[in-house]
């Protein structure tokens, strides 16, 4: 379980938003200014959500972009089996990397479940524009 303190420790202070999840959120900005990682704590400041997205997020406010920005945040940074997917993988690299998800939300909304080896359920959300991974997200369920 990691928390506030190791998202600070790894990352940086970001930029923190008090009233996001039970305890607050933060965000980060890769130093090119593409992706967006946005971090939300649950109860007693444990991570429960986890999303990257391409572009700068409209909760970044332009005068809070420069404490946003962390080096240790690389939108490279890879997931999926063998670390074959990143932002831009087609939808076909996402297909044949996981399987059919357990649920389309939409043509360009996919959500997989899968259950970590605490037995908590979690879930990964992709979403897509023009056939293109542009978003994902791991989400702890309460």
């Amino acid at each position: 379980m990691n928390t506030d303190s190791h998202v600070q420790r790894l990352l940086g202070k970001g930029v923190f938003r008090k009233d996001e999840g039970h305890s607050g959120g933060r965000y980060f900005i890769d130093v090119h200014g593409s992706a967006t990682l946005h971090i939300v704590e649950g109860v007693d400041r444990v991570v429960d959500e986890v999303t990257v997205a391409e572009g700068i997020s409209h909760e970044i406010k332009a005068s809070e972009r420069l404490a946003a920005t962390s080096k240790w945040f690389d939108r490279r940074e890879t997931f999926g089996n063998w670390h074959a997917l990143r932002l831009g993988s087609t939808k076909e690299d996402v297909l044949s990397n996981l399987g059919d998800p357990q649920e389309k939300i939409n043509v360009d909304e996919w959500l997989y479940e899968s259950t970590c080896a605490c037995e908590s359920p979690t879930y990964l959300s992709v979403s897509f524009k023009a056939g293109r991974l542009i978003e994902l997200g791991l989400e702890e369920e309460e």
